[in-house]
């Protein structure tokens, strides 16, 4: 195995020997770019705005080689595999569960060699990666909504007490509120809980030794440009915006949902207690989450301490 003090020419020809570290086909990239191109991943919880992301990036000229994915775990992955071997999914769920598994390879090997090169001292750019977070219940009912083939016979199924029960299922929140342990940290070796997020400035930006990450809540993503022109250094002219609900054939059965939906209060202050949302939501913020979710008689008596 290589040292610390590898020469360059060794790395190199270590790397282009090792399948399992770097080669995977990245599209028709050269092997040069392979070792000391630039990536940008946008690494991101599923709906939470990726798309619109990589859309309005499109307009920037980046020399960048950009993926758009949404987990490397073997959890997530686990459970994808399990979903497509349901025969509940539809079959265009189960090719875009196997693009993502595709994908998930293919970066794993990237980081592994971006790793390899960073610890022999190699002169390679660093990944730059783009994250995000919401707050779970929104982001688990849209969620809902966008996979509403799998959870529901049809979407006139998609009712608000039926969500009500898909949501409150023990496991339905897990991987949300826990995904910044599941993917950043392992994979990526960044403790999102080490830094004190700025929750009303809604974005951060941190850097480690062989990779920069941009940290956005989604509820913040109207000051897209800015971020972008922070992180990436570029003039981003307007917000493409993609995937949106409201432009969904389930658009108006959501909209109905989200009006009629109402949860039990103790379900929500263990929701919105969490670590994760703690650290990235305000008290402020978490109580008006609990009075927009929470069954009205109950909501009424939140203190204004959490």
């Amino acid at each position: 195995m290589l040292g610390r003090r590898a020469s360059t020419p060794k790395v190199i020809t270590y790397l282009y020997k090792r399948p399992d570290v770097l080669n995977a086909p990245v599209d028709n990239l050269s092997m040069n770019f392979r070792l000391v191109g630039r990536y940008l991943f946008i690494y991101q919880m599923p709906k939470t705005g990726s798309q619109t992301v990589l859309a309005t990036l499109e307009q920037c000229s980046l020399p960048h080689q950009i993926f758009r994915f949404h987990f490397l775990s073997d959890q997530i992955a686990a459970s994808l595999e399990n979903a497509i071997n349901s025969g509940r999914a539809s079959d265009e769920w189960q090719e875009l569960a196997r693009d993502q598994l595709r994908t998930r390879t293919t970066i794993q090997r990237i980081i592994r060699a971006r790793k390899w090169l960073r610890l022999c001292r190699i002169k390679v750019p660093k990944l730059d990666i783009i994250t995000s977070v919401r707050e779970p219940i929104g982001l688990a009912l849209s969620s809902t909504f966008e996979n509403h083939s799998f959870f529901f016979s049809g979407l006139d199924a998609a009712t608000a007490e039926n969500c009500r029960a898909e949501l409150m299922r023990p496991k339905c929140l897990k991987q949300i509120q826990n995904w910044f342990d599941l993917e950043l940290k392992p994979h990526l070796d960044l403790d999102i809980y080490a830094t004190r997020f700025p929750q009303r400035k809604g974005y951060a930006i941190y850097e480690h030794e062989f990779a920069r990450f941009l940290v956005f809540r989604y509820e913040a993503i109207r000051a897209l440009p800015a971020m972008l022109n922070e992180f990436l250094g570029c003039f981003v002219p307007a917000i493409i915006n993609r995937n949106r609900s409201d432009s969904k054939d389930y658009a108006a059965m959501y909209a109905q949902v989200k009006q009629q939906l109402r949860l039990p209060l103790d379900f929500l202050r263990a929701q919105y207690s969490t670590r994760m949302v703690q650290h990235f939501y305000s008290d402020d913020e978490r109580r008006e989450l609990m009075r927009r979710w929470g069954e009205e008689a109950e909501t009424r008596s939140l203190s204004s301490s959490m």
